[in-house]
């Protein structure tokens, strides 16, 4: 046998031609593309990464899961935005270095701009109309100073830009400023946001502090026609509340505005010229209101799919608000299409009467025809009985009387049709929230059994339940009874 040649056993296949390119390392990338990549990631919070984007919209087609199809978490579109100065900082100094790296960073660096002195950034977007092109997303919380301190001088230019606005809205009010209208016009309260809105007409998504007064006066004549989110509250340092002229007029200066949060409104009546027909997601959040402020609210909103509303515990003007019942007819008479629905009245200071009668309490929510979320505290639907005023003892609503909070042992079950008789045959997640220092859910034991043994007649849809602060004891029955019906039950 010829030494040269491979014997039977040292036999190899031969290699086959690769047909799968090699993916480069990541470093490996033209310096472009490593700057798109990271720039993809600085301007935006976790829950809106390109990553997420990308991972979502390849689930178009597919089923989510259980827990994800029925999320209604405020991250999806109010929670706080947060960005890392140095890293906006890091951002630009490396968009800085050449052109082409500033061509690729600047767009998101501006996307939602953040910065210690807010009038500096103004400064620079009055100069560069282009830049302020590439503003998305405006929030106060990260101008870290929304008004300037005595000792802050802001640059010529944006004093003379600010000047110019407010002359320009009183011709186009046609109207000349009064001593008053004139005091409240050129005060500093509000003057971050209403230059920022005024220069960045592209903006989607807002998150302010309202500081009382004037408030996007500017965007009357030249409305916000990107605006989808917006998030308005009152400053912790400020006694004011969010004014009902100013919701009122939301409708104009952003007629296409889809999800708004409201905190710390206090209201005895709203006048709605401009509705707010592409509304789809309502929240009011300590906030105190009539309920005919409510019904105008509400009305105003024709597409509302989800709303959610927390009592204030706070003492907003002392006005009388609405009983649970007043909240289940405003429901019915304004948004009966609700698919998500969210009610806390633990912290109602405006109930000074203990306990509430019986007919004032939320009966049926089967009118809600689409109604599949719905979050409700105990006190919204439990007989006279079982409802008391709940948290501090001393409280100036209630004329610095003490309230007692009964024993929760002397309470007996409530009746079994309580919640029967609350629940759309539509509902699909289902969860009881408890009041701070108010009974526990377990006297809904006999209820939710009852509503377990008719889960497939009476609730066909219905997939989730959750109950708070149970006693263990209850919850294992509980649990038991709803696993055989094909309903997940557990305690938050």
């Amino acid at each position: 046998m010829d030494p040269g040649r491979p014997g039977p056993g040292d036999e190899r296949p031969t290699k086959r031609p690769r047909t799968t390119p090699i993916r480069p390392d990541f470093l490996d990338l033209p310096l472009e593309n490593v700057v798109e990549a990271l720039c993809l990631e600085c301007p935006r919070p976790p829950w809106r990464s390109r990553r997420h984007e990308l991972s979502d919209g390849s689930r178009l087609n597919s089923h989510p899961p259980m827990e994800a199809r029925h999320c209604y978490s405020p991250t999806c579109w109010c929670s706080p935005i947060l960005v890392d100065l140095e890293i906006m900082q890091t951002l630009a100094s490396l968009a800085g270095t050449c052109r082409t790296l500033y061509a690729i960073a600047t767009p998101h660096v501006y996307h939602r701009p953040a910065t210690r002195k807010w009038w500096l950034l103004a400064n620079t977007l009055i100069s560069r109309p282009d830049l302020a092109a590439h503003v998305r997303v405006l929030s106060n919380h990260l101008w870290k100073a929304g008004i300037r301190t005595s000792t802050e001088v802001a640059p010529r230019a944006v004093d003379d830009y600010y000047m110019a606005m407010k002359f320009a809205y009183a011709r186009y009010r046609d109207a000349e400023f009064n001593d008053a209208e004139a005091t409240a016009i050129f005060e500093d309260h509000n003057t971050s946001i209403n230059i920022m809105t005024n220069l960045c007409p592209s903006v989607e998504e807002m998150d302010l502090v309202h500081r009382g007064g004037p408030f996007l006066f500017a965007c009357e004549e030249t409305p916000l026609r990107r605006m989808r989110n917006l998030v308005l509250g009152r400053s912790s340092q400020d006694a004011d509340t969010v004014d009902s002229e100013t919701i009122s007029t939301l409708g104009k200066k952003t007629p296409q505005l889809a999800n708004l949060v409201l905190r710390g409104i206090c209201a005895r009546s709203f006048a709605y010229e401009y509705p707010l027909p592409s509304l789809i997601r309502l929240r009011l959040e300590d906030s105190c209101i009539e309920v005919e402020a409510l019904r105008a609210l509400l009305g105003s909103c024709s597409s509302i799919t989800e709303f959610q509303f927390r009592a204030s515990f706070e003492e907003l003007g002392l006005i009388r608000g609405f009983n649970p019942k007043d909240l289940q007819m405003a429901l019915r008479l304004c948004v009966p299409n609700l698919e998500s629905l969210s009610i806390d009245m633990s912290s109602d200071l405006t109930r000074c009467e203990a306990p509430v009668p019986v007919e004032r309490l939320i009966q049926t929510l089967d009118f809600n025809v689409r109604l599949r979320d719905l979050t409700i505290e105990t006190g919204c639907f439990l007989g006279p009985k079982y409802i008391y005023l709940q948290a501090r003892r001393y409280r100036r609503g209630c004329g610095g009387q003490r309230l007692e909070i009964p024993s929760t042992k002397s309470y007996p079950d409530v009746p079994r049709e309580v919640i029967m008789d609350l629940l759309p045959v539509s509902i699909v997640r289902l969860r009881i929230t408890t009041a701070t220092d108010g009974p526990r859910p377990n006297f809904l034991a006999r209820g939710l059994e009852e509503m377990a043994r008719q889960v497939n007649d009476s609730f066909p849809k219905l997939e989730v339940v959750i109950v708070e602060e149970m006693y263990q004891s209850r919850v294992w029955a509980l649990a038991d009874a709803f696993k055989a019906a094909g309903v997940r039950f557990s305690t938050g």
